[in-house]
């Protein structure tokens, strides 16, 4: 059975509520996990929600979880360039490119089992896991 959506925030808030308190629960969720994948579980919970539940369940019941993982990152590229592409009047694909860096890397810091327990260390490598593949992908597209 589905979960709704509030449970779910619920859930994944740890019973936070409010929606600053949330918010802030959210980044220090997500910039102190201990790997990516810990990033990707605790941000933006309602959007994880509908790409759980509408997007790689469903693909997970047709292929593979690894490749159900990796198409919801695409998907979620899309979706993002499809708004920005209705924003700024003409065609982008950057979002696509960036969060299918981000899949790769999760797929490889999966496969070696990466786990980081220092705070400063997993905030840094946070961003720094955010950031270079974005600078990188702004400039491959300039």
């Amino acid at each position: 059975m589905k979960m709704t959506l509030g449970r779910y925030i619920y859930k994944r808030m740890d019973g936070v509520q409010g929606e600053l308190p949330q918010l802030a629960y959210m980044v220090k969720k997500s910039f102190g996990a201990s790997n990516f994948r810990g990033f990707w579980f605790y941000w933006n919970p309602i959007y994880s929600f509908l790409l759980t539940y509408y997007v790689y369940k469903p693909l997970k019941n047709i292929m593979s979880q690894g490749m159900a993982r990796s198409l919801t990152f695409i998907i979620n590229g899309v979706f993002h360039d499809l708004v920005v592409s209705l924003v700024i009047g003409s065609v982008f694909y950057g979002v696509t490119l960036l969060f299918s860096i981000y899949m790769v890397i999760l797929s490889i810091e999966e496969k070696i089992n990466l786990n980081i327990s220092k705070l400063w260390s997993k905030v840094l490598y946070n961003m720094i896991l955010l950031l270079v593949p974005f600078f990188i992908t702004m400039y491959l597209l300039n």
